[in-house]
C-alpha cells in the first residue's frame, strides 16, 4: 500500500510542480505581454502625437506657399540698409515725374529700435510740381510720412519754391 501512495505522492508532486510552471509560465507571459501591450500603447500615442504634428506642418506649409507673394510684397515695402538706395530711388523717380530739382541731404539710420529713420532732401519747382512730388510720395511702397517742412521762394522774382523735408521712415528694418 505504501508503494500506491507514494506513487501517488510522487505523481501529485510532479503535477503540483507541472501546474507551478505552468502557473509561472503563464504568469510570465501575461506580463511580457502586459508590457509590451503598454510599449504597444505608447508607441500609437507617440505616432498619433508625430501624425498630427506632421498635419499641421504640412498646412503651415501650404499656408507659407500660400502667402509667399504676400510676404514678398511686404518684403519689398520695408526699408532695409541693403535697399536704402532703392528708397531714394523712388524718391529720385517721384521728382523725375514730378518735374521737380531733388536733392539728398541727410539720411538718419537708427542704431536701436527706439530711434527713428528719417531722410533729408530738398525739392525745388513750381507750386503745382512740388505738390505733385508730395501726392507721389503717397504712391511709394514705403511707409512714411513727411516730418518738417521748410519752404521759401529761391529769390523775390522767382516763381520758383525750394523745400527743405524730413521724411520718416516707419518700416525699416536693420
Amino acid at each position: 500500500m505504501w508503494g500506491v501512495k507514494k506513487s501517488w505522492t510522487i505523481y501529485f508532486g510532479v503535477a503540483a510542480v507541472l501546474v507551478g510552471v505552468f502557473v509561472s509560465a503563464a504568469i510570465l507571459v501575461y506580463m511580457k505581454t502586459r508590457m509590451l501591450s503598454d510599449e504597444i500603447r505608447l508607441a500609437e500615442e507617440r505616432i498619433y502625437v508625430a501624425e498630427r504634428k506632421k498635419q499641421e506642418f504640412s498646412s503651415a506649409e501650404r499656408g507659407l506657399l500660400e502667402y509667399q507673394k504676400e510676404i514678398a510684397a511686404l518684403n519689398r515695402v520695408f526699408v532695409r540698409e541693403d535697399t536704402f538706395v532703392s528708397f531714394v530711388r523712388a524718391l529720385e523717380d517721384a521728382s523725375r515725374i514730378a518735374k521737380v530739382s531733388f536733392k539728398a541731404q541727410n539720411a538718419r539710420v537708427p542704431l536701436t529700435d527706439a530711434e527713428e529713420t528719417s531722410f533729408a532732401f530738398r525739392i525745388s519747382g513750381d507750386f503745382a510740381s512740388i505738390v505733385r512730388f508730395f501726392s507721389l510720395l503717397d504712391t511709394t511702397p514705403y511707409i512714411g510720412m513727411v516730418d518738417q517742412v521748410f519752404i521759401r521762394r529761391e529769390d523775390d522774382k522767382s516763381k520758383i519754391i525750394q523745400v527743405d523735408a524730413t521724411y520718416l521712415v516707419f518700416n525699416y528694418l536693420k
